[in-house]
């Protein structure tokens, strides 16, 4: 089974600290760095000479995902508090190849987060395949903020056990 885990992004410029400068205490508080982080060419291409990447927008394409995520917030006029969520799932070292990683995260995410957009991330640089998902906190049609409580976390890891599960 795979490891989750799931925070806030607060809308704190002042926060904000690079990646590569601190990468075991990092998190970020701003939409736009922590889609850079979670789609960072480095993790997330397979084979250089094949520049295989994956990253996927759900209810949002790849290349636009900020503006899009920036346009709804604005819209609904929710450009303050939480402004997103950041989200990994992690597998075990050999559980999965990597085209099989990033299904099972494009999955969740289409279920967990059906009525947000989500950048799905897959790395490869720390010997595990894990995911990243950075999830828009206002949703796409009604303007609500997600709840991300305890009962959304449960969730949230038990979609992932199903899909572990379903991939076996």
């Amino acid at each position: 089974m795979a490891t989750t885990k799931i925070w806030a992004i607060k809308d704190s410029l002042s926060r904000v600290v690079s990646y590569a400068e601190n990468p075991e205490k990092t998190i970020f508080s701003d939409l736009k760095q922590v889609l850079k982080y979670a789609e960072n060419d480095e993790k997330t291409i397979v084979d250089n000479n094949e520049k295989t990447m994956y990253v996927t927008g759900v209810n949002c394409k790849r290349e636009t995902a900020l503006e899009e995520m920036l346009q709804v917030q604005r819209r609904f006029d929710k450009e303050t508090g939480n402004i997103a969520y950041h989200a990994y799932q992690s597998f075990k070292t050999g559980e999965v190849t990597p085209e099989l990683a990033h299904k099972i995260g494009v999955e969740l995410a289409e279920k967990m987060w059906s009525e947000y957009q989500v950048v799905v991330a897959t790395h490869f640089n720390t010997g595990t395949y894990h995911n990243h998902f950075v999830i828009n906190s206002v949703n796409m049609f009604t303007g609500k903020k997600f709840n991300c409580n305890k009962g959304a976390y449960y969730h949230f890891r038990e979609l992932s056990d199903e899909l572990c599960n379903k991939y076996g």
